[in-house]
């Protein structure tokens, strides 16, 4: 199958049995972001046909095709990623208000482009808990600022808690 890779989006099985919609968390303080990374590669793809459409255009089309993991089958690849936001590098944050919240700066566009690149190598790389590594159910920011996720195992036997370290890339358990 082809590689199907998804950022900041919730995969099926979040959505369904873990009543999770979300792949992305803002920091509190707006500097960064937590974000789902999905890899549903090895998941076939599966017709839902909508009965009763004759698909004229592409938004009617009489069926769709998901990644739909089967019972005992494989499920997807979710780890976690943080990226920094450097306010600088979006496009209008720096700007004066007179211009209007969505103009840009176009003599600027090569710099945020690159501080946007370089934020985006720099991510920090959180691989689920071996112990409780097939589903992501929650994801949480506390207090002190630092954030957490919550694992299970397949069997739904085990829920760890997992603190992210936002500045080292380390988590524990």
């Amino acid at each position: 199958y082809p590689r199907s890779i998804s950022h900041g989006l919730a995969d099926f099985v979040a959505q369904e049995e873990m009543d999770r919609y979300r792949g992305f968390w803002w920091d509190p303080s707006s500097s960064g972001i937590v974000f789902a990374r999905v890899d549903e590669s090895d998941i076939p793809p599966f017709r839902i046909t909508h009965q009763g459409k004759e698909g004229g255009s592409s938004s009617d089309a009489p069926y769709e095709d998901h990644r739909y993991p089967f019972a005992g089958e494989t499920n997807p690849i979710v780890r976690l990623g943080y990226v920094k936001i450097d306010r600088s590098s979006v496009p209008g944050a720096a700007l004066s208000s007179m211009h209007g919240p969505f103009m840009e700066d176009t003599n600027n566009n090569g710099k945020m482009l690159a501080d946007a690149r370089a934020n985006w190598n720099a991510t920090k790389w959180f691989d689920p808990p071996s112990l409780a590594s097939e589903y992501l159910a929650r994801v949480n920011w506390l207090p002190d600022g630092t954030a957490c996720a919550q694992w299970q195992d397949r069997a739904q036997a085990l829920l760890l808690l997992v603190r992210l370290d936002l500045h080292t890339g380390k988590s524990s358990i």
